[in-house]
């Protein structure tokens, strides 16, 4: 073998050494490492271009989000990476503790519910716009559209009249306002993993169960609104409005005890007696813990699955006699 021959030979076993030392070196710092390997796992690798050998970005990563319950709000966890599409800054919002000034829309068809909401809104300094049905809902994000004057985000109720809040939101999404511009955050006295999934499915964002206190309802605007759309509602907090609302919750209490008789005197309730009633019992779930019937409350969420599978006599006069001491 000639001297040439040799010569190359040895540059060959001199190169591989070198590479196989490299590749070395890379495995023990991704192992001694769990930044660098935690990045060469979830993104594309490096890619060296030129004598220089600098290492180009990989493109941004966003996880791929799965709702998990805690308590009663959504929340979620981190499950396979996705490459996102805009590198523009976080969504949904995080970190932040004000929403005041956001424009939101409130779909949601009890009187006393609704007015419990506008007035945990006013507190929050939200100024809001209240409808009753989920087809007003959709006229009036379509409106507010048109106007230039676009909500920040909608809370809305699963049970309306005329078109419910799935329907409603799958409506919007339709029509091409998407979760990044509008999110839908659903309200609703059932916290049920299937009501929950139906929501996701239907293009919401969150779904927050009754009764909402102010600080779940802040912190979900604060998630989920992006940024303030208004001037700050600086609405009256007096007693005057606490006083209203303490009324209005006294006689749909009596309305309630009311119905309730009338449903027991009768031998074999028909149908529509029985969805009146279980609706009747859906707004009293949502609403009595806010005024400290907490008792009231979960007996009345009880008794709407209860009415719904043809039972629940005896607990609808364990209710009953609750209202009659309130």
């Amino acid at each position: 073998m000639d001297d040439a021959v040799v010569a190359a030979l040895a540059g060959v076993a001199i190169g591989l050494a070198i590479v196989c030392a490299w590749l070395l070196a890379r495995r023990w710092r991704a192992a001694s490492s769990p930044t660098e390997g935690a990045g060469e796992a979830d993104g594309p690798a490096p890619v060296e271009t030129g004598d220089d050998s600098r290492e180009l970005p990989a493109p941004p990563i966003m996880r791929e989000e799965a709702p998990k319950h805690i308590g009663d709000v959504l929340v979620h966890t981190e499950t396979e990476p996705k490459v996102a599409a805009s590198a523009s800054g976080d969504w949904p919002a995080s970190g932040r503790r004000d929403v005041s000034g956001a424009r939101i829309l409130l779909a949601e068809d009890s009187d006393i519910s609704r007015d419990v909401m506008l007035r945990m809104l006013r507190e929050l300094g939200v100024a809001a716009e209240a409808v009753g049905d989920g087809q007003e809902a959709v006229d009036a994000v379509e409106r507010a559209h048109r106007e230039g004057r676009a909500f920040g985000g909608i809370l809305m109720d699963m049970e309306m009249p005329v078109m419910d809040g799935v329907t409603a939101a799958r409506t919007i999404r339709a029509n091409g306002f998407a979760a990044s511009d509008l999110p839908i955050l659903a309200i609703t006295a059932n916290g049920g993993a299937e009501d929950t999934q139906r929501c996701l499915a239907a293009g919401m964002q969150d779904h927050l169960t009754k009764p909402l206190s102010s600080e779940r309802l802040r912190d979900a605007l604060c998630k989920w609104v992006d940024a303030p759309l208004a001037t700050p509602d600086k609405a009256a907090r007096g007693d005057d409005a606490i006083a209203s609302l303490e009324a209005l919750y006294a006689r749909r209490k009596r309305e309630l005890l009311i119905e309730m008789e009338d449903y027991l005197a009768l031998e074999i309730p028909d149908a529509d007696r029985t969805e009146k009633l279980r609706d009747e019992m859906h707004i009293m779930a949502g609403i009595a813990a806010h005024f400290g019937d907490q008792q009231i409350g979960d007996r009345a969420r009880r008794l709407q699955d209860e009415l719904g599978d043809g039972e629940g006599r005896a607990d609808l006069i364990r209710l009953s006699r609750c209202l009659e001491q309130g």
